[in-house]
């Protein structure tokens, strides 16, 4: 286990960046999810997930039904144009 007490700051878009000791002691790379949680007033708890394997992906994301591609595709399309013309509407763009 790494001790450390080292500083970091918050940037604009709240990102934080992790000491190198740390985030190699916890495997942490970039892509790796963690989760974040508040555990006190003043204090977050932030753990490293485990990736997935592909086993583990398709029985979480199992898909049930046969799905229509170019259906999904039209209606995200669709969804888009009526975004568009809403804010067109609205002087938003």
């Amino acid at each position: 286990m790494v001790k450390t007490d080292e500083k970091t700051l918050v940037g604009v878009r709240r990102q934080i960046t992790m000491p190198e000791d740390v985030s190699k002691a916890v495997g942490l790379e970039p892509g790796k999810a963690v989760r974040v949680r508040q555990t006190g007033p003043d204090t977050l708890e932030i753990k490293v997930l485990p990736r997935l394997t592909f086993e583990e992906w398709l029985e979480r994301y199992r898909v049930d039904e046969p799905v229509d591609i170019k259906k999904l595709f039209a209606e995200a399309e669709q969804a888009e144009a009526d975004e568009y013309l809403r804010k067109m509407q609205n002087g938003h763009e």
